[in-house]
């Protein structure tokens, strides 16, 4: 029998401002966000990795009735699973293997947004999905040095589709996640402050257009993203302070033929303990 065992779990509480978009064609506004990471290995298959990021948002949510709700609104999840295909001394890796974005309303609202009075873009925006389930294919790069970590994930997306900032429902096809920790004071090993970013950006091919158009240009492909930028404090190697601010945004697609449309923001104060 294969065993399981945790490489490393940690618990997180951020305190969040701003918006988001939820599942159902809704606007949701976090007050807190508590989940849970977990980096999981086949103790027989070193070289297969297992990553899982799952918690729930705390919060109102803006629907079509107007109304709004303090508790809990959604449950989302990342998981990540890749095989190692090659090591350099733990300092580059390359991996490939299946990269999942889920995420479940815990209630159904009326939508804040009725996709039916965009209809300027494609048909497959036309939907009210009450939950997310991206499936894709990761080729993803990993550096870990003294004073810096960084990993860039380039996903092929298989199936599934998204919301985007505007509340249009689109299907990704290409997606980029790039995440990076500069150690400040400190290091990897013994780290006290450190700066962060995080640069996500989904593609999606629009239906029924050519591959090169005047207003979305190449195939109508760029269509959302996401950055993220904060200061991490550690109070001890296992517990940590993050303060980051947060936006995502929409490239193209809405109601209006000429520029973008959609825009949500915020802030976080976290606090993490890994175990």
């Amino acid at each position: 029998m294969l065993a399981v065992f945790a490489l490393l779990s940690s618990f997180y509480v951020e305190h969040r401002t701003g918006q988001l978009a939820g599942m159902g064609n809704v606007v949701l506004e976090p007050a807190y966000v508590i989940g849970t990471t977990n980096e999981l290995d086949l103790e027989s298959i070193p070289r297969w990795h297992n990553y899982l990021d799952l918690y729930a948002i705390d919060g109102a949510a803006l629907t079509g009735s107007g109304t709004t709700k303090n508790e809990i609104q959604e449950v989302r999840a990342k998981f990540i699973s890749a095989y190692t295909v090659y090591n350099n001394d733990d300092i580059f890796s390359f991996n490939t293997g299946l990269y999942s974005l889920w995420a479940r309303p815990t209630h159904h609202y009326l939508p804040y947004l009725d996709p039916s009075a965009v209809q300027e873009y494609a048909t497959e925006e036309d939907d009210v999905i009450r939950g997310e389930s991206l499936l894709g294919l990761d080729l993803n790069f990993n550096v870990r040095e003294e004073k810096i970590h960084s990993t860039f994930h380039n996903i092929f997306y298989l199936s599934g589709k998204r919301i985007a900032p505007n509340l249009l429902t689109y299907q990704p096809t290409l997606g980029f996640d790039w995440n990076n920790e500069v150690y400040l004071w400190g290091t990897q090993q013994e780290p006290k402050l450190s700066f962060t970013t995080n640069v996500d950006f989904w593609f999606a091919r629009k239906a029924n257009v050519k591959l090169i158009n005047v207003h979305d240009g190449v195939g109508g492909t760029k269509r959302e993203v996401y950055l993220e930028y904060g200061l991490r404090y550690y109070i001890k190697h296992d517990m940590s302070v993050y303060l980051a601010t947060f936006g995502y945004n929409n490239l193209n697609r809405g109601s209006s033929q000429s520029e973008p449309a959609g825009f949500r923001d915020g802030s976080m104060l976290e606090f993490k303990y890994s175990f």
